[in-house]
Order: structure tokens, then sequence, then C-alpha cells
């Protein structure tokens, strides 16, 4: 047996945490670049690098690589939005390749005897149990924990939404004679989609945002 083969509960949680976040992180990722793609639609030199970027992401990811391609030369902004929101919900799954099975498996009993040629599931076989016994401090399995990085992209999300929708509504009040312009009224919007109801209530939690009723949420000046 190599040294350092089997890992403890306590490093199989730390293990675990480390990809559930990188899940995150790239959807994260993803929504960020939605957003920055929707205020740059006409602008080909800024969403050219976005794209590009995008398709970097997507590559991680366990969506089709040609549905993926397809998006990306095609430019369908709508389409990653969904793909984002497919991959926001619960239970999907994000990366393409997730190399679980080997630093989070257990070394089985001495009574089995590996074959020459195994197969992915046969050192994922005891991960269910592993995964079942969090460590002592760890968060509880259904408990929602969302990393920084991610709520920081959601706020940036958030704040480029209510951004556009002030625009276009001074735009439409604007007229040739009201030379002045007048500044809009809107102080609440919907949030980006693209981004689970989770990380909303953290960010209210946070004082960072504030309900406002009608699924509407307020920035915090």
């Amino acid at each position: 047996m190599s040294k350092g083969q089997h890992l403890s509960k306590y490093q199989q949680g730390i293990v675990q945490r480390y990809y559930d976040n990188q899940d995150t992180l790239v959807v994260g990722k993803l929504a960020e670049l939605v957003s920055d793609l929707y205020l740059s639609a006409d602008d080909p030199k800024k969403s050219a690098p976005l794209w590009k970027s995008a398709a970097t992401a997507l590559k991680k990811t366990s969506i089709d690589p040609l549905k993926a391609a397809r998006i990306v030369n095609e430019r369908r902004v709508e389409e990653l939005a969904a793909v984002v929101q497919a991959l926001s919900q619960p239970g999907a799954k994000v990366l393409a390749d997730k190399p679980r099975s080997a630093p989070v498996s257990t070394t089985p009993p001495s009574s089995e005897v590996p074959t020459s040629t195994p197969t992915p599931t046969s050192t994922s076989a005891p991960m269910p149990d592993s995964r079942a016994a969090p460590a002592t401090g760890a968060a509880a399995p259904n408990e929602t924990v969302v990393p920084p990085e991610t709520l920081k992209s959601a706020l940036g999300a958030f704040k480029k939404r209510l951004k556009l929708t002030r625009l276009e509504e001074e735009s439409r009040l604007g007229s040739k004679v009201l030379t002045g312009g007048r500044k809009s009224a809107t102080v609440a919007i919907q949030p980006p989609r693209e981004f689970p109801r989770a990380v909303w209530d953290e960010l209210v939690k946070q004082g960072k945002l504030k309900t406002y009723g009608s699924g509407l949420y307020e920035l915090v000046e």
C-alpha cells in the first residue's frame, strides 16, 4: 500500500467541498459573462474576448461540445443564458470530468483484489458512504453554502442589469424638447436568472440587497 493512498473523512470533506466550489465558480463565471455580453451586444470589439472566455468556460462543463461550439460561433446569448440556468439547478452536473473518485476513494478491504483493468466505477463505489458522514464542523449535506466569488459575481451582474434598466428607461423619457434629460425612478428589478434564489437570499442577509416585493430586489446604496 502506497503512502497517502486513502484519506480520512475530514480530508474527504475538504476535497469534496473543493470540487463542489469548482462547480459554482464555473457557473458564476458563465453568468457574469452572460451579463457582460448583453451589455456589449452592439460592440463586437468588446464582445469578442467575452465569447472567447465563454468558450473556454463551456469546455469545463458537461454541456455537449457541439452545442457549446454552436452557441459561441453563432453568438447566441439567450441560449448561453439558458445553459447557465440549467447548470444552476440543484443536482445538475456542471463539470465535464470531475476527478472525485481518485482523491475521495477509500481503500477496499484486504479481501477485495482489484482487477488488472478497473472500470471508472470500481473506485467510486465507497464514495456514497464517505460523503454520507461529513466531518465535524462541515456544512450539513442540505445546507447551501454560497462561495464569496459567486456572491461577488451575482452582485456585479445585478448592478449591471439595474444600470441597463435605468438607461433604457431614461432613453424613453428623453425627447428633443427635454434636452436636459430625465432620471429614471427605477429602484428595484428582478435579479438575473443565471443565479439561483439562494444567492440572492444570501446577499439580502449580508445587507447588500433588500427585497422589494413581487420577486424584485433593491440595491442597498
